[in-house]
């Protein structure tokens, strides 16, 4: 296995120490799980898309497709926890009402799950017709359907420029 070196200012470095030990594990473990989870690895898709609604989730996975990003798509929030477990997302978009298991349900189960291994927090993004309640564990809430645009802001904010590097990707204009 190869060598990777990585430097840090003071502050990077201690913000990195206070994560992993609040975290419960070590500094190594945790920027590992960082560099895993940013890493763009072809195998894995960028995107977990959770709804019931199977228009909606085709929408939205074209809009990725759109913007440079691959996705998958689950129906339920229990259907998100299985692929959840056996992929690496960088961002995760859900529907908050939902059979089986709504996204709240979904992303409280994710969050734990998260804690236990010692995992950085995969942002999870609300795409609900109705508000979401206070205290709500989202990084960011949308309210659906969501403008193309706003979606090529989001993917832009969360993940970067888009995996093709170009302006559409990266949410520029067309």
């Amino acid at each position: 296995m190869g060598e990777l070196t990585i430097v840090l200012d003071e502050a990077t470095d201690a913000a990195l120490s206070r994560a992993a030990q609040s975290a419960g594990v070590s500094r190594h473990k945790w920027l590992l799980d960082l560099i895993r989870r940013y890493s763009r690895a072809e195998a894995d898709p960028a995107i977990l898309i959770v709804d019931d609604d199977p228009v909606f989730r085709e929408v939205l996975r074209c809009h990725a497709e759109h913007f440079g990003w691959s996705a998958d798509t689950a129906e339920n929030g229990a259907e998100a926890l299985a692929l959840l477990a056996e992929r690496r997302y960088r961002l995760l978009l859900t529907d908050c009402r939902m059979p089986v298991m709504d996204g709240l349900q979904l992303v409280h189960a994710l969050r734990a799950r998260e804690r236990r291994r010692g995992e950085p927090p995969l942002p999870a993004i609300a795409v609900s017709t109705e508000r979401v309640p206070a205290g709500a564990p989202f990084d960011e809430c949308l309210t659906k359907p969501p403008a193309a645009q706003v979606l090529g802001r989001l993917f832009s904010r969360w993940l970067g420029a888009g995996a093709g590097g170009s302006p559409a990707a990266a949410g520029g204009s067309h």
